[in-house]
């Protein structure tokens, strides 16, 4: 499931340019969006980087189906089983679901009648972990976008002029 909210249709139809005489550049950027983004989230989460990805597991199961348009985010149910998190996330089991109960407790997750787990929707259309981590969710999209800018430049260099 995680595999099919990551790619695109598009990424199978474009494959990418071979870039390994670039791959050094490739890597730096990369790993600096990553470690810059998982110190981030560990400040906001106290050190708990699992409680990071159970939310972001969660959090991309409902961002999947509110990214349709029209979609009205207090009519989404799609949840997540804590043993599908725990697959997809290499947590254990027992920690999945610690994790979960520590987000309920917060407000931010909620369990539905199947046992999965879905996004807590204010009245406003709003996830409740949304305005807490408003300024990590800001952050990660302003690193986003420098990622996304020094891919682009580098690989418009590479194309060559012109192209």
């Amino acid at each position: 499931m995680l595999k099919q909210l990551l790619l695109t249709d598009d990424a199978h139809a474009h494959p990418p340019p071979d870039l390994t005489s670039d791959a050094l550049y490739f890597r730096y950027h990369l790993v600096e969006f990553v470690t810059e983004h998982l110190i981030d989230c560990s400040r906001a989460f106290n050190g708990d980087l699992q409680e990071v990805l159970v939310l972001a597991v969660v959090g991309q199961v409902f961002m999947h189906v509110r990214r349709q348009d029209g979609v009205d985010p207090a009519t989404i149910t799609r949840s997540i089983a804590a043993s599908r998190i725990a697959d997809i996330t290499g947590i254990p089991r027992q920690t999945v679901r610690r994790k979960l109960a520590s987000l309920g407790a917060r407000g931010w997750v909620e369990q539905d009648e199947t046992a999965g787990w879905r996004i807590v929707i204010g009245d406003d259309g709003i996830g409740a972990a949304h305005r807490p981590l408003a300024g990590l969710d800001v952050r990660g999209i302003q690193r986003g976008i420098r990622l996304a800018s020094a891919y682009k430049e580098r690989l418009q260099r590479s194309a060559g002029p012109g192209k």
